[in-house]
């Protein structure tokens, strides 16, 4: 595979490429041209082979010999959108549908090379047509640098292994919740009710990627919360905490947990005094909640992790609070309600690629209907700050 970052790959280090006859891998394909009814099933095969394994790069515009790369020679009679169109031709023929797969334009003496980065995937195996008319299938896997035909025992691996992922990842944030709601934190929490929300990404708990846990230690920002008035972190044997600093000795109010394997854990207090009742105040938890899936949805990105992720939110130690609803213009403490248990783990939610969520309208999608849940929970018809289309209406405070 080439460089991590797509936009850091120029006409310089493609040429060096040449220059150093760097060798096609597991990971790297090189490719003269796209054209021809053959040539598109061999992309076909290429992207099936690439995401059965470990994903990996495909380089149109660089010739090679004997599997190494020699000369650029750069796509001029056609255009970028025309070869974006073929690739995503290409990947309608890949059942089941390739996700997250980035092809990225880099501009060189004489017209451009195009760079496909295809991400291992976690929604195979993947299988192209052979012709368009038998209707025939193949299972293929990139095995250093050729590709071969999967066998039984690969293919039955290849279906069982999301689905052993996506329990790995269930537990992982079970026992994490499971100790919150011991109030078993990073460090001593305040009392009351806590919110929190984790977020795995399947590729990390797979081995496909770590987080360079210094490299964040000096761009931590990105993990603290508006409301939070002044910030810290810390390094640890898990990664690293970032959290809402308080004077030496108190109880942390916040505090956000960035594991090595790409996972995210985010808690904060859910409890507020308002005359003399402890609650919990709809509004403020409510966006909080959404502020930390969006939040943590783009770090993962920026940490270098597409495709799959497990998201699951919980309200824990409730048992003496009640949730603060109010009227618009005073979301906390006029009209409260009850619930039934100390504990609420909310249902987990399943995001097919991270990297596709953009704006936080787009983690709507899902943040909307969970909060329903919550509020539900509390025999409240829907949650509030989302109208009745579901836009987020937040009442503020």
């Amino acid at each position: 595979m080439l460089l991590p970052r797509l936009d850091q790959i120029g006409e310089a280090y493609l040429l060096g490429l040449c220059d150093d006859a760097t060798m096609e891998s597991s990971t790297l394909e090189f490719k003269l041209e796209l054209s021809g009814i053959e040539d598109k099933r061999e992309l076909h095969k290429d992207l099936c082979s690439l995401a059965n394994a470990a994903g990996g790069d495909i380089v149109v515009g660089i010739a090679q010999v004997a599997g190494a790369a020699s000369i650029i020679m750069p796509l001029s009679a056609v255009s970028i959108d025309s070869v974006r169109r073929r690739i995503a031709q290409a990947i309608d023929q890949v059942e089941p549908r390739l996700q997250g797969i980035v092809v990225h334009p880099v501009e060189v003496a004489g017209g451009f090379v195009i760079v496909v980065r295809v991400p291992a995937s976690f929604d195979g195996p993947h299988s192209y047509r052979v012709d368009n008319t038998s209707g025939a299938r193949k299972f293929v896997l990139r095995n250093g640098s050729d590709t071969t035909d999967m066998n039984f025992d690969q293919i039955r691996t290849a279906f069982d292994r999301t689905a052993t992922l996506a329990e790995r990842a269930r537990e992982f944030i079970q026992q994490r919740f499971d100790a919150v709601a011991r109030r078993q934190t990073w460090k001593p929490f305040l009392q009351g009710p806590i919110a929190a929300v984790a977020l795995v990404p399947l590729p990390g708990l797979a081995g496909r990627g770590t987080v360079d846990i210094a490299a964040i230690n000096t761009a931590y920002n990105q993990f603290m919360f508006p409301d939070w008035h002044s910030v810290n972190r810390v390094m640890n044997l898990d990664g690293l905490v970032v959290y809402m600093a308080v004077k030496e000795g108190d109880a942390i109010p916040a505090y956000t947990q960035i594991y090595r394997n790409g996972a995210i854990v985010g808690l904060r207090t859910a409890a507020a005094q308002v005359i003399d009742k402890p609650i919990i105040p709809s509004s403020t938890v409510t966006k909080f909640y959404r502020d930390a899936v969006f939040k943590f949805v783009r770090a993962s990105v920026t940490l270098g992790f597409t495709g799959p992720a497990v998201l699951r939110c919980v309200l824990t130690n409730v048992s003496g609070y009640q949730l603060g609803v109010g009227e618009t213009n005073d979301p906390w403490g006029k009209s409260l309600a009850d619930t039934d248990r100390d504990l609420m783990m909310l249902p987990d939610i399943w995001i097919d690629a991270v990297e596709a969520i953009e704006t936080a309208e787009q983690a709507d999608v899902f943040v909307q209907p969970m909060m329903d849940v919550l509020w539900q929970a509390f025999d409240l018809e829907r949650c509030l700050e989302y109208n009745l289309s579901g836009k987020w209406t937040p009442r503020g405070i």
